[in-house]
């Protein structure tokens, strides 16, 4: 997508919220199937944790794996689901020492930069980005012949259920967003002394292509996650009205 800089901020920027807006919608519809399909609140909980179990691996171990190479000791990891009192679930956590302004930013903005890593590394394994690029290109021929290959693929499934797992645990949790506004007072502390030593120009002339890739590439990751998860979402609202039916608009066995 040939965007400006600013715009293509702005995009990053509109997909996050977006991305934010869907995850919640997902796990609420999951965790009410789950519910209506077992009846029970525990066994519901413990099947929506190991729906998920690959994408929380992915959240705690990045928050675990930068947290150790900033030097941190003393960390507790879990991955066993919680609930809490205002009836959000926490799927894991990882407790730590308290962090200065910088580790704070890292650490929080861990799982986000992980979640789009391994999205981009299955959508290209699955050819997703050859085909967004195609479609972004209105290559009509080229889309179909992608597609049809997409469709052939005997582990298509796996990769298709852990790019759903992955991609919508990705996103900070709610203790994670108190380092965002760290992360970015470091960056823009980091473009102050920049622009006041005059290095600005430089690092932008130096790492403006590399920066403008990993945009480019965040983007695609998080336009396909996107996608997929508003393939989902009418599903999820199909199934999780036909249970509603089928248990009388009974949420637990009586």
């Amino acid at each position: 997508m040939a965007l400006p800089n600013l715009g293509l901020g702005l995009w990053l920027l509109a997909c996050l919220a977006l991305l934010g807006w869907l995850q919640s919608r997902i796990a609420r519809h999951v965790q009410l199937i789950l519910l209506l399909a077992i009846r029970n609140e525990h066994a519901a909980l413990l099947a929506f944790q190991l729906l998920f179990l690959p994408g929380v691996a992915l959240h705690e171990a990045s928050h675990w794996i930068v947290a150790r190479l900033l030097g941190m000791r003393d960390l507790e990891i879990s991955l066993w689901p919680q609930r809490q009192r205002d009836g959000s679930v926490r799927l894991g956590y990882v407790k730590t020492e308290r962090m200065n302004l910088a580790r704070a930013a890292f650490v929080g903005t861990a799982p986000l930069v992980a979640g789009i890593v391994l999205v981009s590394v299955i959508s290209e394994r699955l050819g997703l980005n050859r085909l967004w690029t195609a479609a972004a290109a209105a290559e009509t021929i080229q889309v179909r012949a992608l597609l049809a290959e997409f469709w052939q693929r005997p582990d298509l499934w796996l990769w298709i259920y852990l790019l759903f797992a992955c991609s919508n645990t990705m996103l900070p949790s709610a203790s994670d967003r108190r380092a965002l506004p760290a992360a970015a007072a470091l960056l823009g502390s980091l473009m102050l002394g920049g622009y006041l030593l005059g290095m600005l120009a430089l690092v932008r002339t130096a790492l403006g292509g590399v920066a403008w890739s990993l945009a480019s590439a965040a983007s695609v990751a998080m336009g396909i996650t996107i996608l997929l998860d508003l393939l989902l979402l009418p599903v999820l609202y199909l199934l999780e009205a036909l249970l509603w039916r089928l248990r009388g608009g009974q949420l637990l066995r009586a």
